[in-house]
């Protein structure tokens, strides 16, 4: 199996990411927070595309972190996203949109007391990861022996139910956006 490439994402590419930025997270286009999107590549002996994004050992559609101090001396770039190729082909594009809007809300500026964007010794913003607000993690055996009374039900039943709350409520009101 072929090592993991990495791939500067395309014009097109970018320009998703940009009009994401641009509709759901102004704010950090306001702190002038400039975000990388690199695709992650990987295919077996035979060629064949493989998914190769992980988060905590699982497989992940993408990932976010920040830019570390000496690399952004000599990148424009302080916060970057790894999106798994794979993936992302077997996406739509409001998916893709979705995807793009949940890595982007992990990204914030980080402030002072005064509300003011701190900046790194390079003048660059400072920025913050944000982890999700909530994680998934079990086993599909536990489920088969356990059924409802297993954790993964309890946390998997939680998460629907709130989740399908708050998307009837988005469906009632007019779209949220991190400012």
């Amino acid at each position: 199996m072929a090592g993991k490439i990495y791939i500067r994402a395309t014009d097109a590419e970018r320009a998703v990411l940009q009009r994401v930025m641009t509709t759901y997270h102004p704010a950090l286009l306001q702190a002038n927070i400039k975000v990388a999107m690199t695709m992650a590549r990987k295919f077996d002996g035979n060629e064949q595309p493989v998914h190769c994004v992980k988060f905590a050992g699982a497989n992940a559609a993408a990932i976010t972190r920040t830019i570390p101090l000496r690399r952004r001396v000599y990148d424009e770039h302080d916060a970057e996203i790894e999106v798994d190729g794979l993936t992302w082909d077997e996406l739509s594009e409001a998916q893709r949109e979705a995807l793009l809007d949940h890595e982007l809300n992990h990204i914030r500026a980080s402030v002072g007391d005064d509300n003011a964007v701190r900046l790194d010794d390079m003048g660059r913003p400072k920025v913050n990861l944000v982890p999700d607000d909530f994680t998934l993690t079990g086993f599909y055996a536990i489920g088969r022996r356990h059924g409802r009374t297993a954790l993964e039900w309890r946390s998997v039943s939680h998460v629907h139910a709130e989740l399908l709350r708050i998307i009837e409520e988005a469906e009632r009101q007019p779209m949220a956006v991190n400012g």
